[in-house]
């Protein structure tokens, strides 16, 4: 846990473990931190919204501990079987974490719903998608933008 992490880092008595109980409790916590310019260290996952709405630091962890996780998308069989073209567009899919969680940020802050967020970054983002795709499709998908 937290506390066993400062302690392995030597910062338990330079860091307060907080506990706000929800993650929205912890998001605000931060943000709010963050915005008045206090130091804050934070363990934290992603992809997520909060990982976009602020300018943070990474830390390299420990030599030898690796907490890096690959993200897959998952399909049921009659998916697999029925829609071959999407599967192999699925398998190309590769998103940047930081644009990841800057769009997260972006749906959050602004509310806009992941239909909308999808379409807008098919157009602000073509230099991402295009290589999922073939180039006859890439540019229908532009022509219907």
């Amino acid at each position: 846990d937290n506390s066993e992490m400062l302690k392995s880092y030597g910062l338990e008595n330079s860091y307060t473990n907080f506990r706000p109980g929800t993650g929205p409790a912890l998001d605000a916590a931060v943000l709010s931190s963050y915005k008045r310019g206090e130091p804050i260290l934070f363990y934290y996952w992603s992809p997520t919204p909060l990982m976009g709405q602020a300018d943070l630091v990474k830390l390299d962890e420990k030599p030898g501990v690796d907490k890096s996780v690959t993200i897959k998308v998952g399909v049921s069989k009659t998916f697999h079987e029925q829609a071959p073209e999407l599967v192999a567009v699925l398998e190309k899919v590769n998103l940047p974490i930081d644009l990841l969680n800057q769009n997260l940020a972006r749906m959050t802050r602004d509310r806009i719903e992941s239909a909308e967020l999808a379409k807008l970054f098919l157009k602000e983002h073509p230099e991402v998608w295009h290589s999922w795709v073939s180039e006859d499709a890439a540019k229908k998908v532009d022509a219907a933008l």
